[in-house]
């Protein structure tokens, strides 16, 4: 009878924790809390290796990676992070531009960190194995794809409006970077973290296209946010469009990311 009792018990644990049935989310936090802690540090000893903000002109090749690569968020096959430049000084911070590919390394370090993103509710509820497995999977990451924002200036109606008031001598040959619409410059950095090595980098720029006035002309004044957002989700295409067979000429590696606009 007691053998059914301490069953009956813990079967009530699988809606809401009890001790001594199974662990909730705060005890597995706390057993894996100083391991993620040693992976903050070699991620906070990668930003020292980036170089220069904008000094990234031409593409950097990885040399062969052993084990190759693989960016494949949320698979089991990944050995990739994906994440901002800002992350690696502090993974608890939410950059003003994200290009997220979604990165099971970066929820696990917030999780275990000091600003985790759980409610006391949820802390206390019974941990899945799942929740355990994704712990252990994102420890054996082997590599870090890094993103730099070195310029980003979003498209607004108001731009669209401004360059057709431009003189379009006066802007022959200007760089894409001063046109008044919109354009996006970043630096992308394959990063060794168990050896803590700079493999590769390259650049990679985005714009609206110019087509984009004729879509413009359909929209008024008073629905000008509509216009702008998307504007900007063409601007994120173009740079979606580009970082995939980007990531797999720099490393050879397997390359599978999600889309930024769904």
């Amino acid at each position: 009878m007691r053998t059914k009792a301490v069953v009956v018990v813990c079967l009530v644990a699988s809606l809401v924790a009890l001790p001594g049935c199974i662990d909730t989310h705060q005890d597995v936090i706390e057993e894996y809390a100083a391991r993620y802690r040693d992976v903050r540090q070699k991620l906070a000893a990668l930003a020292g290796e980036l170089p220069r903000k904008g000094s990234v002109k031409d593409a950097t090749t990885c040399p062969t990676l052993d084990p190759p690569l693989v960016l494949n968020p949320g698979d089991t096959s990944c050995n990739t992070a994906f994440l901002m430049s800002q992350h690696l000084v502090d993974p608890d911070n939410y950059p003003d531009t994200v290009i997220d590919k979604g990165c099971w390394l970066l929820e696990a370090l917030r999780w275990t960190g000091p600003k985790n993103p759980m409610s006391e509710m949820e802390r206390d509820y019974y941990a899945t194995s799942e929740f355990k497995t994704q712990l252990d999977k994102a420890l054996t990451y082997r590599y870090a794809v890094v993103v730099r924002t070195v310029k980003i200036d979003w498209p607004t109606y108001e731009k669209f409006q401004e360059s057709l008031d431009v003189d379009p001598l006066a802007t022959a040959g200007v760089e894409a970077e001063s046109r008044p619409k919109g354009y996006a410059l970043f630096e992308v950095f394959v990063f060794d973290i168990e050896k803590g090595e700079l493999l590769g980098s390259n650049r990679l720029q985005a714009i609206t296209p110019d087509e984009l006035e004729e879509t413009r002309q359909t929209f008024t004044y008073e629905n000008r946010q509509a216009f702008n957002d998307h504007a900007g989700n063409l601007l994120m295409m173009d740079i979606d469009t580009q970082l995939s067979p980007m990531l797999r000429e720099l490393t050879g590696g397997e390359v599978v990311l999600k889309p930024l606009v769904q």
